[in-house]
């Protein structure tokens, strides 16, 4: 990775690379990418390096228990962080894309002004079971097409 970071880091110092906004920005997600990769696996080493030290110095009879307690509850806190960050990584994910999983939402929709029906249609439409719920009296007009499970119930 490192050999990958002095390439990138060659063709971010090209003059010519700014006159290609994508491609200057590509170069640049990719040295940041790598830059928190490497630092990542610096931390993990270092925080590694703290344990065994604590366990070494608990095996010649030093107290550590609470020093050691610490280091390990925080490089679990480390370890749980990456492996969210692992979970939600994949090819797309430097694309800065949002993929909305909403199949298990229901949600109740009880408003009048353009937004609401708007947001209403929008959850509907990736998956949510929108439950329109609105005034006989003010019926709304934007609910012409029904997506996904959309029902309307008027009072």
């Amino acid at each position: 990775m490192r050999h990958q970071l002095v390439e990138i880091e060659k063709q971010a110092s090209d003059p010519n690379l700014w006159s290609n906004p994508q491609k200057s920005q590509q170069v640049m997600r990719q040295k940041k990418r790598l830059e928190e990769v490497l630092s990542t696996e610096a931390e993990l080493v270092r925080r590694s390096g703290d344990i065994s030290a604590y366990f070494e110095l608990a095996r010649e009879g030093e107290n550590v228990d609470a020093d050691l307690r610490r280091e390990i509850d925080s490089l679990r806190e480390l370890v749980d962080r990456l492996e969210t960050e692992t979970l939600l990584s994949g090819e797309n994910d430097a694309r800065n894309a949002i993929v909305t999983a909403a199949n298990q939402l229901r949600v109740v929709e009880l408003t009048l002004a353009w937004a609401g029906p708007f947001v209403g249609r929008f959850l509907s439409a990736f998956g949510a079971d929108v439950v329109r719920i609105e005034s006989g009296r003010h019926p709304d007009g934007w609910r012409t097409v029904r997506y996904g499970l959309h029902r309307e119930e008027v009072l």
